[in-house]
């Protein structure tokens, strides 16, 4: 049981983190990220 529930915690950070890449690179429009991301390629 307790690997499942870090599985999908694992699982559900990855997505945030997934969700935080594609807009600091313009892959995705993401209007429900309303703080601006830094891209350290700029």
């Amino acid at each position: 049981m307790l690997k499942i529930v870090l599985a999908v915690f694992i699982l559900l950070l990855a997505m945030i983190h997934l969700m935080g890449f594609a807009k600091a690179f313009q892959f995705a429009e993401l209007k429900q990220l309303t703080i601006p991301i830094r891209n350290l390629s700029d």
